[in-house]
């Protein structure tokens, strides 16, 4: 009976830990998402989105202000990028400021950077389409290096033939 009373004790004490765990787990990841602040849409539309994905974060002035909540192509050769934006940041946001996908860090997540406007423009409403900016791909740099490397390898080697040539004939 006593063995028996001290394994519900731990048993009880054991599910107000795993639930209080749960429950900490689903607000923090709600912060995280947004899901208990009040949000309001706008999207952006890129020629390319480099990785981003739904839940990635969306930043006004260095600040995590809301998430990707939907990526959409369009056609062939566009696509819509949806943010949930916190509603405490719509008086800093302008109808002309502009969107860019950028990364936290040199290899992070992709994350989408929102770029003030002018002051005196309208706030952004409810499901407006900001401009964007397209960035240069680091894969399409390193693409050009890797070229530009091997025409001066072929150039060098062409030198080097020349000059033994010449060095033969004196």
């Amino acid at each position: 009976m006593r063995n028996t009373k001290k394994h519900n004790i731990r048993l009880g004490f054991f599910v107000a830990i795993g639930v209080l765990l749960f429950i900490l787990g689903i607000f923090y990841i709600g912060n995280q998402i947004n899901i208990f602040s009040k949000n309001f849409q706008i999207s952006g539309v890129f020629t390319n989105i480099s990785g981003l994905k739904v839940g990635n974060n969306a930043r006004f002035s260095g600040i995590n202000v809301g998430t990707v909540s939907k990526v959409q192509i369009i056609n062939d050769s566009l696509v819509r990028v949806d943010l949930s934006i916190q509603e405490n940041v719509r008086q800093f946001i302008r109808k002309d400021s502009k969107m860019e996908i950028g990364s936290e860090g040199l290899m992070g997540n992709k994350i989408v950077n929102i770029y003030t406007g002018s002051i005196d423009i309208d706030v952004v409403e409810e499901g407006d389409t900001l401009e964007t900016i397209e960035v240069v791909q680091i894969d399409v740099i390193m693409s050009q290096l890797n070229t530009s490397t091997k025409n001066t390898a072929i150039i060098t080697k062409n030198v080097a033939e020349i000059t033994e040539k010449i060095n033969r004939e004196i």
